[in-house]
């Protein structure tokens, strides 16, 4: 392998593989970068076993391929050595099966690698998939980090570390919990099929992919297998292993009616949840619907507490008081972009329902279950 490359091309092709690279992983080979030269691109390749991230450098991006190869090189020094050469032109070489030699200007370093036949491959999804979808990629984009942020953490019911997508009738419907907390967002696919069908995506996979998705607008596409999930997006692939399980009904726990309607500002309902959970006892936030206001308190024993008044745009229905944990409940507020939120209180003891006041975010809901409390 011998591959004339710019050194910044080549920094973030690493960067965004690196994502993948697990620093506790038992199997040497997944510690490392897969190089691949071809005649017309390099291709750079990480796994974890459960996520795996393909980036592909073309010949008109500053690189130039001379002579074809491959090797895995240990991606912790890769990345170290290729952030601190020289701007400019970097020389990767393979001169030795198991080395690759990086030349610039000024240095010569050489790399132990291993052996990449033992590297996993990037399974083609095409030749089992059952679903083909094609999404704007900031609306996606702005969908995975609402709904991610509400999956469990716990491992005793795996299902609920993921995110549920389910795709009917021109629309896919993204839906995750944590059994406190439930978040559902519809987005409107670009092109058309007749398949339907869903997977459940772990969490913690989906939320790489939005790390990963610039804010560029483009098209991203989704293609489901039976076991296995990939999202292509311009010259990066994106593979995930699906979780196995049974999803639990949600679309049932979603109230059709509320006591008490409220409009408030969403950037000062969040500075006053900030303020809130500083003094707050057990994360325990306390929210109180007046004629004029939404009063948000808390307190905190021998310290000290909280009242924060945020003026209501609108209000509906009866007074309420009502708790809820503080961290979990302004997680939610922090993800809705709009300028105005909509929250309904459906009753003492039943899910808080919140909603962004925007249209460009379609059907977006979040649900909060309420905290008991001794007043």
């Amino acid at each position: 392998m011998l591959v004339h490359i710019s050194k910044d091309c080549l920094t973030i092709a690493i960067q965004h593989v690196l994502k993948a690279v697990s620093a506790s992983t038992p199997v040497p080979i997944l510690t490392g970068i897969h190089i691949q030269a071809f005649d017309e691109e390099v291709i750079l390749t990480a796994s974890n076993s459960s996520l795996t991230i393909q980036y592909r450098i073309s010949q008109h991006q500053t690189m130039n391929v001379l002579r074809p190869g491959r090797i895995v090189i240990p991606a912790k020094y890769m990345y170290e050595v290729v952030r601190k050469c020289d701007k400019g032109i970097i020389t990767l070489e393979v001169v030795d099966p198991r080395v690759l030699t990086i030349r610039t200007e000024h240095s010569f370093i050489r790399l132990s690698g291993m052996d990449p036949e033992e590297f996993p491959v990037i399974h083609d999804v095409t030749n089992f998939s059952k679903l083909q979808i094609q999404l704007n990629s900031v609306q996606f984009n702005s969908c995975i980090k609402q709904v991610t942020g509400v999956v469990s953490t716990a491992e005793n019911r795996p299902v609920l570390t993921g995110v549920r997508l389910s795709y009917s009738n021109e629309l896919l419907h993204m839906t995750a919990t944590d059994g406190i907390r439930f978040a559902s967002r519809t987005l409107k696919v670009e092109n058309k099929t007749n398949i339907s069908g869903s997977a459940i995506v772990p969490g913690k996979n989906l939320y790489e992919v939005s790390k990963i998705l610039d804010h560029e607008e483009h098209t991203v596409e989704i293609e489901i297998g039976l076991k296995l999930i990939r999202f292509t997006s311009q010259n990066i692939v994106i593979q995930s292993n699906l979780l196995e399980g049974v999803y639990p009904v949600t679309h049932s726990v979603i109230p059709t009616s509320c006591i008490s309607d409220v409009i408030v500002n969403t950037s000062l309902l969040m500075q006053a949840l900030e303020r809130a959970t500083v003094l707050a006892s057990e994360r325990v936030v306390r929210i109180e619907a007046t004629s004029n206001n939404l009063e948000i308190k808390s307190t905190l024993d021998m310290i000290g507490d909280v009242l924060d008044q945020v003026p209501m745009n609108k209000h509906i229905g009866e007074h309420f008081n009502i708790s809820f944990n503080g961290k979990f409940l302004k997680d939610i507020i922090n993800s809705i972009t709009s300028d105005d939120v909509r929250i309904q209180f459906t009753g003492k003891m039943s899910p808080l329902v919140i909603q962004p006041l925007d249209e460009k975010l379609g059907d977006t809901i979040f649900l909060i279950t309420p905290v008991r409390t001794a007043i």
